[in-house]
């Protein structure tokens, strides 16, 4: 399994309690990765998750059961409208370097 950075835990954690107790909602994870928080959410939930990564699915957390699928937005017609509950999309961004820059 792979470790998650401390930044990166501590932003799931702060999304997971803005989020609340979510249960018994069919719930849409996009753009998944290693699959963290739709592990978390399939806890108490139905949820699929779409990840176009493949190496990233290959990493994913899997403690829970949730459905995974592999590709893009595409992937979306699988499913009749209003098919979730819920759709979560949480974009993973490495912190960046302090950078200096010259006003003038």
């Amino acid at each position: 399994m792979t470790e998650l950075q401390p930044w990166e835990c501590l932003m799931k954690r702060i999304v997971w309690k803005q989020l609340g107790d979510i249960r018994d909602k069919k719930i849409l994870d996009f753009g998944s990765g290693i699959g963290v928080t739709a592990n978390y959410l399939a806890e108490h939930n139905d949820v699929t998750a779409i990840e176009p990564d493949e190496d990233s699915v290959k990493e994913r957390w899997a403690d829970n059961q949730y459905t995974q699928i592999i590709g893009s937005a595409n992937e979306l017609r699988r499913f009749a409208d209003e098919s979730f509950d819920m759709i979560i999309m949480i974009q993973r961004r490495k912190p960046r370097p302090f950078a200096r820059t010259s006003e003038g």
